[in-house]
């Protein structure tokens, strides 16, 4: 441990944090694209990601089996929150894009089947049958 100007400074790195019966519950470390915080569950199954790689923070939430659920990063073109199904499929995602925010409704074969946005001319929706193709749009028109 190192001291400078009246400060306390520990250097490493990697961190880990283990609870009583010696079960890893926490690493921080530096992963390839950047800090990582990583939490496990009493099973040693992960349970939340977060990091720093160059293209932006984001955070991962797990299930129980390690499957994502949710997903928060900030990157370049906006911020996005993703939610997952049981099976770590996309399902749902939202994100503000350009200063347009927009949300998407994913079937279980990965396809968007419902879109929602408000842009500068007004609010659109967007619906596509299974196999991507449009069903019914209310294009957005200029508001007052």
């Amino acid at each position: 441990m190192a001291s400078s100007g009246g400060k306390r400074i520990v250097e490493a790195d990697e961190y880990v944090l283990k609870d009583s019966t010696g079960r890893v519950r926490a690493r921080l470390g530096m992963a390839e694209e950047g800090p990582a915080l990583n939490l496990y569950n009493e099973n040693g199954q992960p349970t939340a990601m977060l990091g720093s790689p160059p293209d932006g923070p984001g955070l991962v939430l797990l299930d129980a089996h390690g499957k994502p659920r949710a997903s928060v990063a900030v990157l370049a073109d906006g911020p996005h929150v993703t939610l997952y199904d049981a099976e770590g499929k996309v399902r749902a995602r939202w994100a503000v894009l350009d200063n347009v925010p927009a949300l998407t409704f994913d079937d279980d074969g990965g396809r968007t089947r419902l879109g929602l946005a408000v842009s500068p001319f007004g609010p659109s929706v967007d619906m596509f049958d299974a196999q991507g193709r449009p069903l019914y749009s209310i294009p957005p028109t200029r508001t007052q």
